[in-house]
């Protein structure tokens, strides 16, 4: 499952707030064995879930992107 996170901040008062803040989360299902298992896909049904989904996936795509271009330690989570 990939959680996209955007965090804004600023003076309530005015309501003005900035993105300060922006990840994507990556979690992943395990059995009790603690080994990966797969989970059903989300289906998008709406619009907005449909447009929030081809968001999720070329952000996903970016970041593997970018994976590929970290020297290996930094890839497999060493440094």
């Amino acid at each position: 499952m990939h959680i996209h996170i955007s965090v804004h901040a600023g003076d309530p008062k005015v309501g003005e707030l900035q993105q300060t803040t922006d990840c994507l989360m990556v979690f992943v299902a395990v059995d009790e064995a603690g080994k990966t298992t797969p989970m059903p896909s989300f289906v998008p049904e709406t619009d907005e879930e449909q447009c929030l989904a081809l968001y999720a996936m070329d952000v996903k795509d970016a970041l593997d992107a970018i994976v590929e271009l970290k020297p290996e330690e930094v890839a497999a989570g060493r440094v």
